[in-house]
């Protein structure tokens, strides 16, 4: 039998006559995809395998919240990055103790920046030297409130824009993070 396959967006539900089938988050999360997405999770979908470049910081930590209240399971699976605001998912799924990251995959965090005027996604006449990195104050707490510690943070805030830091496998336990082959 094949499998069926239907788009909404940012991400991909394998099995989709199957309410509860997993939400396959794989492209940019933008707010657009919210609404969609939190209708999966409402027609009983229990776990999101996220292979995410990032998103709208808003619309992550949206549906972040969602997860942790709701008791989502997140899965970044082998070879599979999830990062950028995907990361709040993971973290989110953490402190109910629902996520698991294989150890070929990775969990990646950057410093916020501020775009410069004009940017939006896809756009290539602005380039990365002209995005302004936020003050470590403006940032860090968002992912303190998951409880990535200050330490790590003060690694992340070393990244230049475009690069990230990933979490050690050791880090990601500390938040709850199960590691699996």
């Amino acid at each position: 039998m094949r499998a069926a396959f239907l788009a909404f967006g940012a991400f991909v539900v394998v099995g989709c006559s199957d309410p509860a089938a997993p939400v396959y988050l794989t492209q940019h999360f933008g707010p657009e995809d919210l609404k969609p997405t939190l209708k999966r999770l409402d027609a009983g979908a229990r776990t999101i395998v996220c292979e995410l470049p990032g998103g709208s910081t808003v619309s992550t930590q949206a549906l972040a919240r969602e997860v942790e209240r709701r008791g989502i399971s997140v899965v970044v699976p082998a070879g599979a990055t999830c990062q950028s605001g995907g990361a709040y998912l993971v973290l989110a799924a953490a402190r109910t103790g629902n996520a698991e990251v294989s150890e070929s995959g990775a969990v990646r965090l950057h410093p916020r920046y501020s775009a410069p005027p004009g940017w939006r996604p896809g756009r290539t006449d602005i380039d990365n030297t002209q995005f302004v990195k936020r003050r470590f104050e403006e940032w860090a707490p968002a992912w303190m409130a998951y409880g990535v510690s200050e330490v790590t943070l003060r690694e992340v805030e070393k990244k230049d824009y475009g690069t990230f830091y990933q979490l050690k496998p050791e880090e990601l336990m500390a938040l709850g993070v199960k590691i699996t082959p």
